[in-house]
Parts: structure tokens; C-alpha cells; sequence
């Protein structure tokens, strides 16, 4: 099914392709602030209403054929994916399924198109693993530890392939952890936040471990200057928020701003297996050629972020 809201003008068509997410959602509004022309690839209708939404799934290769074709765009953003941090066959299945075979599927749409500029595809900062050293270079080897991050690893080896065999202009982005408002109550911020505001008691693992997290504005900024480069651009790119914070840090940081430290549990949940002790991204690369560099701090981001989740628990 598709819901077309057509609009006749000469703007920049671009593709996001699992737009109704939290990440696809935060894209979708910077581009119409560009004055982008904006289509959305997803399984449901999100937020905006001026936007050509084709609702469907990427493993059906009719549907998307149909979609990409119509739309036409000049520049395509790939967010879709699922997300099992499972060591489970049936989730390593599911996983290369719907990541790598639904790339592949895409791919196989665009290498034909004319009109075509710039595609940016979306990984992790998990394809890393348990990889001894940080910070984490582009150069150095994925050890993935999950059906999720392994299928993303072998997504960034297909995108470089295309862009070597069909000379598809595909970046390929690996955020670190993405937070901000509207992000779904399944990650740590996010859940953090909805849980303390409900008065509820937050169990967490020992938080020793340090991550490395990106406001969600920053890797949007990221997206955009690969598209405005004066030139097609390749290759993989890290996204890192600058930093990296024991999640303990980050627990009492959200709880004190929401006076609610009495509810953190901290080493009430085991640490999963394999878990790496640091996770730091080096960003040397998107900002010496792309001129890109996170701008939020963690504490202007965590502000904003549970400022957002408060005033929407009190608009319930």
C-alpha cells in the first residue's frame, strides 16, 4: 500500500528507508528543513504528513521495486533492519534475512537508477565486538558478537562491494549508540527515562562497562553532509559522540535530574556474555573529510532528552 502526497517541483528526492523509526523520524524532519523532497520506506505510517509514504516490507522485492521505482530519488538513507543482540540460530536467520538479504534487495533496485547521487547506508558501532583497543578505527577488524552485529558486518562488506563492482555511491555510517527524544522505551536512555518517570524501579547490570553515545541531531548532521558533499562519497565512517561513559555514570546523571537515584539498581542484572568493556569510536575520518563533528555535549544531550520524556509523561 502506498499513501502519495504528490507535490510537483524540482526539489532533491530523497529516499529514507525505514523512516518511521527513531532515527528515520529525526532524518525525515532535518531534510524537510532543507527543503528535500521526502519519501519514506517503512511498515507503517509515521509523523509527518508531507511526505510520500510507501508502507510495505524491503524483503518483498515487488513492493520495493514498484516504490523505488515511482519515487525516483536522487538520494536514498537505509535505516531498516532489525535489531536481535542475540547469539540465538533462529535470530542469526531472521537477522541475515531481513539486514542483509533486505540490502541486498535494495541495492538491487538503485544500481539501475539514473537519477541516482548518493545512497548512505546505516550500521553499528557493535560490528566492533570485543575488539581489544579504542578507540575503534574504519581500518581495523569487525569482531561481531550477535546475530545483529554480525549481519550488519556482513552488510558493510556488500555495500563495498556494490560501490566496487556496480559503482553504487554508497557511504557507510556506524553510529555508536543513538539517543534523544522519540526514541522507543527498548534502549538504556530512553528506557532509563520512561521507567523513573513511571516511579519504577530501573535494574541494571554493575554499569562498570563504558559506551561511547551520539545525540541523535549529531548523526542526522553526519547524514547530511555526506549528501551535500560536492562529490559522491564511499566508504565507511564512524559516528561517535566524542566520549565514552560508564553507564552507571549515565544512570545516576538521568536519575538525579529526575531525583529518583533510590530507583537504580545497579548489578541487579548479570553482564551479557562477550560484552567488550569499552566501546569508543575514532571520528578522525568523517572529520577530516566531510568536515563533520558531534557539537551536543552529554550533558546538553541528556538534558534535552529526558526534558522531552517528562513533558510527554505529563501530557499522558
Amino acid at each position: 500500500m502506498s499513501i502519495i502526497y504528490h507535490m510537483e517541483n524540482t526539489k532533491k528526492r530523497t529516499l529514507v528507508i525505514g523512516g518511521s523509526g527513531f532515527i528515520g523520524t529525526h532524518t525525515v524532519n532535518s531534510l524537510l528543513d532543507q527543503d528535500h523532497q521526502v519519501g519514506v520506506i517503512s511498515r507503517s505510517i509515521g509523523i509527518h504528513n508531507n511526505v510520500e509514504y510507501y508502507c510495505g516490507n524491503i524483503l518483498d522485492e515487488d513492493f520495493l521495486s514498484q516504490s523505488i521505482s515511482d519515487f525516483d530519488p536522487n538520494f536514498v538513507i537505509h535505516l531498516a533492519g532489525s535489531k536481535n543482540r542475540s547469539i540465538q540460530i533462529d535470530d542469526f536467520k531472521s537477522d541475515i534475512n531481513t539486514n542483509l538479504n533486505g540490502t541486498l534487495n535494495i541495492f538491487g533496485c538503485l544500481i539501475s537508477l539514473k537519477s541516482l547521487e548518493q545512497v548512505i547506508v546505516v550500521g553499528s558501532t557493535e560490528e566492533y565486538g570485543d575488539a581489544e583497543s579504542v578507540p575503534f578505527v574504519e581500518s581495523m577488524n569487525e569482531t561481531p558478537i550477535s546475530s545483529y552485529s554480525f549481519s550488519k558486518t556482513c552488510t558493510k562488506y556488500l555495500a563495498e562491494t556494490f560501490a566496487r563492482v556496480y559503482g553504487l555511491p554508497v557511504a557507510y555510517v556506524r553510529p555508536s549508540i543513538a539517543y534523544g527524544p522519540r526514541q522507543n522505551p527498548d534502549m538504556f536512555i530512553s528506557s532509563l527515562c520512561t521507567t523513573l518517570l513511571k516511579g519504577e524501579r530501573f535494574q541494571m547490570s554493575s554499569g562498570e562497562q563504558r559506551r561511547d553515545f551520539i545525540y541523535i541531531d549529531d548523526l542526522v548532521e553526519l547524514f547530511m553532509a555526506i549528501i551535500n558533499f560536492n562529490s559522491p562519497v564511499t566508504g565507511t565512517f564512524n559516528a561517535g559522540g566524542g566520549s565514552s561513559v560508564q553507564i552507571k555514570k549515565i544512570a545516576m546523571m538521568i536519575a538525579d535530574k529526575l531525583s529518583s537515584e533510590s530507583l537504580i539498581d545497579i548489578g541487579h542484572i548479570k553482564t551479557r556474555a562477550l560484552e567488550s568493556d569499552e566501546h569508543l569510536l575514532d571520528n578522525s575520518k568523517a572529520s577530516s573529510l566531510l568536515n563533520w563533528n558531534p557539537t551536543t555535549s552529554l550533558e546538553e544531550g541528556i538534558s534535552k532528552t529526558v526534558e522531552f520524556f517528562s513533558k510527554s509523561t505529563h501530557e499522558e
